[in-house]
């Protein structure tokens, strides 16, 4: 044993020495000055017991590092390359984007919480550090001189980890940054609201490959233990012996939160090109977009539209939706780092996922050329033939004329990547174009063309539907909700008219005309003296969206109806073709005055009309007597009395 102790440390002085003979002969020629750049993209979504917290951070710092003083020198004074080489900045600036919101779970007869943050603006990374470990190098010119015994030898000593070449960098962001927002408590009402971030801090160890160059890209998933920790981001390749691990936050398949990590530093750094894509706008800011061929997206919660520009060089990125067989068209703005002249500029297609646009992005027209700014229109000439889910990338180029330079060449001018989708004709009237319900409109619709087909399709798949924030979405009848689109979307769950709407909406924005109509039985419009007729409609006993036992007895009831007269009952998923009577028929138990009602549900003793299968004309006479309906448009009434009966579409609302 001791002879085996005596004989490691006899090796590990040996190359002790190795290296010290190494490093005395090694002359500088290490750069003063680096150059850095740092890009990193944290998306999450994580579901808590009460609560669901959705958002993304965008961060790029950037700058010079400089080389610290060389303390090693020779007998004359020379200075020597050191085994390890420190840079260091304490001005690497640069950019972030920050938004997220977070919903809570609602109680019953309350809006769903939410709070909604975005905000940016300029950071300074403190104590930026590059540490450069440059042994193996150093080494190389010696190592080849050993034969092969000695070679052995050396192979067979510890510490081998130390001739590894390999850089490490490490930055901090210091200090809480303010991102504003707007926050609705459970009174539905919305109020302005603010928050503190911090933004953490990175840290890069990888070995340097034999072509020298200090660069790369890292993408995982984790599931990080706290909100908090989600920004210390921490990545290596070195070897266990360093004690660091590969990922931090750990890589976990599955995980909630996205990292997306990119760096370069040296002569190989992501130098910011001379003309650069900032923004593309899909909707125009001066509404000159033509109507027929894009829509309007808007977000749920506090309904606000998705503004222009969809995306930024910065780390917007919404979504944007254009009509099938439609060429349509993009404005772009590019920053100038030097004076240009003269410009022409494409883009280039290279694709993500479900793309099928083919061709360039080409100039609409003559380029805006202005201070350190160009912009222009462009349009891709070759339309959308299907519905779907588009994932483009559109690299740009262009043939530029600098004022400082003479002739022109040919520019990258950087990347943007975009989300797409494609509906099957203009919207009908009134329509209200979700993100949320475009979506699941444009999956479940993808590859048709319009009409009957897309009306199937998405009919055949409107069960189970994904809610915007986990889970699906459920129906509950409770009288004071909005039957809306934005209050099922926002809640999670909605009433009857809320549901109709939705499903109006998805079909409606691939210009399929369907409408809401509400039925009712007669006494339970205001104004009518009926007491033959009974109040209040009874349901069977059958399950509807997300809710196994749904509420059984209301005064009303919205579904929707084709032009074609086949009615759909989005609440419960089913259709019924032709008239009330068959509707009826298939979902109504009978119908009950109110105070009747706690007696059919809670005992089962039943003093109410029953609709009686068997004798027709009794089913007939009850139809004709007590159910009346009322579409969006129309005015319904019993025949003598207009003036007592008039219910207009706010009633189905």
């Amino acid at each position: 044993m001791i002879r085996m102790i005596f004989l490691h440390c006899f090796r590990a002085a040996v190359l002790m020495l190795f290296l010290t003979n190494v490093v005395s002969h090694a002359v500088a020629d290490s750069q003063k000055t680096l150059q850095a750049q740092v890009q990193l993209k944290i998306s999450w979504n994580i579901d808590e017991d009460d609560s669901n917290r959705k958002g993304s951070l965008s961060m790029q710092i950037a700058g010079t590092l400089e080389r610290n003083p060389l303390s090693v020198q020779t007998p004359d004074g020379k200075a020597l390359t050191p085994v390890s080489l420190q840079y260091s900045s304490e001005g690497l600036s640069g950019f972030y984007n920050y938004q997220e919101t977070v919903t809570w779970k609602p109680k019953p007869k309350e809006c769903a919480p939410m709070r909604n943050y975005k905000g940016s603006g300029t950071i300074t990374a403190s104590r930026s550090r590059l540490r450069v470990q440059r042994m193996k190098h150093l080494a190389s010119a010696y190592l080849d001189k050993l034969n092969p015994m000695q070679k052995q030898f050396l192979a067979q000593m510890p510490g081998q980890e130390l001739l590894v070449d390999f850089y490490d960098f490490g930055c901090i962001v210091p200090g809480r940054f303010t991102v504003s927002g707007i926050s609705r408590g459970k009174d539905c009402k919305d109020r302005d609201s603010e928050k503190k971030i911090s933004l953490g801090r990175v840290s890069l160890g990888f070995k340097i490959p034999s072509s020298g160059e200090m660069e790369g890209h890292r993408n995982w998933t984790a599931t990080p233990k706290t909100f908090e920790s989600i920004f210390n981001v921490s990545l290596t390749d070195l070897p266990d012996t360093m004690e660091r691990p590969a990922y931090k936050p750990a890589k976990s398949s599955g995980g909630n939160v996205t990292y997306n990590v990119t760096w370069a530093f040296g002569k190989t750094v992501l130098k910011p090109l001379d003309v650069e894509v900032r923004t593309v706008s899909f909707n125009y800011s001066d509404g000159s977009q033509d109507p027929e061929r894009s829509l309007k997206l808007w977000h749920h919660g506090p309904p606000r539209p998705v503004e222009p520009p969809e995306w930024t060089r910065d780390g917007m990125n919404e979504p944007s939706a254009f009509v099938r067989e439609y060429p349509f068209r993009v404005k772009a703005v590019f920053d100038c780092r030097r004076p240009v002249k003269t410009a022409e500029i494409r883009a280039n297609e290279t694709g993500i996922s479900g793309s099928c646009f083919g061709g360039e992005l080409t100039q609409a027209g003559d380029l805006t050329i202005s201070g350190k700014q160009i912009s222009g229109e462009f349009v891709i000439k070759t339309p959308q033939n299907i519905i779907g889910t588009q994932q483009v990338c559109w690299q740009w180029e262009g043939n530029i004329e600098f004022e400082d330079e003479p002739g022109k060449i040919k520019a990258n001018l950087g990347e943007s990547k975009h989300k797409i989708y494609i509906v099957g004709g203009v919207p009908t009237e009134n329509v209200r174009a979700y993100k949320h319900a475009v979506k699941l409109g444009c999956e479940w619709a993808q590859g048709t063309k319009g009409g009957d087909d897309t009306f199937g399709q998405i009919w055949s798949k409107f069960w189970s539907i994904p809610a915007p924030n986990g889970g699906i979405l459920s129906y509950e009848h409770k009288p004071e909700w909005l039957g809306t689109t934005n209050a099922l979307l926002t809640n999670s769950k909605g009433k009857c008219g809320a549901w109709a709407d939705f499903f109006k909406d998805t079909v409606g924005i691939h210009g399929i005309e369907i409408v809401k109509t509400g039925i009712y039985p007669k006494n339970a419009i205001a104004g009518m003296s009926m007491p033959e007729c009974y109040d209040t409609i009874v349901v069977k006993e059958v399950p509807a969206q997300g809710n196994p036992k749904p509420a059984r007895a209301f005064f009303e009831h919205v579904l929707n109806k084709r032009l074609s007269g086949t009615y759909y009952d989005p609440s419960y998923y089913v259709e019924f073709p032709g008239s009330l009577q068959g509707y009826e028929n298939k979902m109504f138990s009978g119908y009950c005055r109110s105070h009747q009602v706690i007696d059919l549900i809670n005992s089962g003793r039943t003093k109410c009309a029953q609709i009686n299968h068997s004798e027709k004309k009794e089913r007939e006479a009850l139809i004709a007597d007590c159910l009346i309906e009322v579409d969006d448009d129309e005015t319904a009434c019993v025949p003598n009395d207009v003036d007592e009966c008039e219910v207009r579409e706010e009633a189905i609302e």
